[in-house]
């Protein structure tokens, strides 16, 4: 039974790949450095599971931002998918969960916000969850993660619980 190669062993055949493919395919050539560049590997992932599927997670936040969720994205399980992505990619570091105070009022709205997420990425983020709650000094969670994602890109404002 062979060895699986090394990574730097891999890396180090396509870059010789893409410079040889580079006279005579540029198209095929400039793939292979798609796949070289930080974050290509997620080119070679099968896409995400459909909204449809998944696996279930709720995410306690604001009614008001809830709604708003609901009338601006056309897909939230594929936005919170995407959160998973970027986060285990490193290109997002949420900010750490704002408990509401006592009898401040701001608790008496919170709902969840039900999707369905790839189970891969769920189990992915659980699994990297200790390291990076070691590391931002609160417990990380997916909601956690996915929740200051969408305020993000949707620019909503609102107060997030923090379950």
């Amino acid at each position: 039974m062979s060895r699986r190669p090394s990574i730097e062993t891999v890396r180090a055949r396509l870059i010789v790949a893409s410079e040889k493919l580079r006279p005579i395919d540029p198209l095929l050539a400039d793939t292979v450095d798609e796949v070289l560049a930080p974050g290509g590997w997620q080119l070679l992932k099968p896409p995400a599971a459909s909204t449809g599927g998944g696996h279930p997670l709720s995410i306690g936040m604001n009614r008001a931002v809830r709604d708003a969720l609901h009338e601006t994205s056309t897909s939230l399980s594929a936005d919170v998918n995407e959160a998973f992505e970027e986060f285990l990619a490193g290109t997002f570091t949420p900010d750490a969960p704002v408990r509401a105070r006592r009898n401040s009022g701001a608790t008496a709205e919170t709902v969840n916000l039900n999707v369905r997420v790839n189970p891969d990425l769920l189990q992915q983020v659980k699994d990297i969850a200790g390291e990076r709650s070691d590391e931002y000094g609160w417990t990380v969670t997916p909601a956690r993660v996915a929740a200051p994602y969408l305020l993000k890109k949707y620019e909503l404002t609102g107060l997030v619980s923090s379950k």
